[in-house]
């Protein structure tokens, strides 16, 4: 499935593989519905708040798993802030539809509950694991949406006036190109 992004104005194409890794993502409960209204976020031309809203998910979830782990050392553990930090996670994550790391968090929960700090520890080394494959997917995303703008931006400032192929028209807002050309879709794609 190839979609075309408009964002600031430039039609591209996200590549096949893209939306290969997005599905899998899906197929293997890594991501759940409420990641497609995010990605819709950039299917609507707001790319840059669909990297921006990744990118802040994953800071603040490695922050938070930081807190935990070091929290959980102290001498007297505090088993309600380190709950209140596990629901944040569950939070950011619902959010974004992180769909494992939510899940692992259902542990970290009920070892709070249980005040079982050798269970926590278990679970927060599973929400740890689950987070890092969810960020490593995340950011393939965003690094495959980054290098397709790369290439697009190359590619307009690389045209004069004069050699803009047919298909291609300037924006009337600016002096961005545009197309729904297949040319378009093959210098993407290769």
């Amino acid at each position: 499935m190839q979609e075309t992004i408009i964002d600031n104005g430039i039609q591209y194409p996200e590549s096949p593989a893209f939306w290969v890794l997005i599905q899998f993502m899906h197929d293997e409960g890594i991501i759940n519905e409420q990641f497609s209204h995010i990605q819709h976020l950039k299917m609507v031309g707001r790319t840059e708040h669909f990297v921006q809203l990744i990118n802040t998910y994953c800071l603040d979830v490695e922050s938070i798993l930081a807190q935990l782990a070091s929290s959980i050392d102290l001498p007297e553990v505090d088993f309600s802030k380190l709950a209140a930090l596990a629901a944040e996670v569950t939070e950011r994550s619902s959010r974004i539809g992180a769909e494992h790391v939510r899940l692992a968090c259902v542990d970290l929960m009920q070892a709070c509950e249980q005040m079982q700090k050798q269970k926590f520890l278990l679970a927060l080394d599973w929400t740890k694991t689950e987070f890092t494959q969810t960020q490593n997917k995340l950011q393939v995303l965003v690094q495959m949406r980054n290098r397709a703008y790369q290439q697009l931006t190359a590619l307009i400032n690389g045209l004069s006036l004069n050699s803009i192929p047919s298909g291609l028209r300037l924006s009337p807002r600016s002096n961005e190109v545009f197309s729904n050309s297949s040319w378009m879709d093959n210098f993407l794609n290769n």
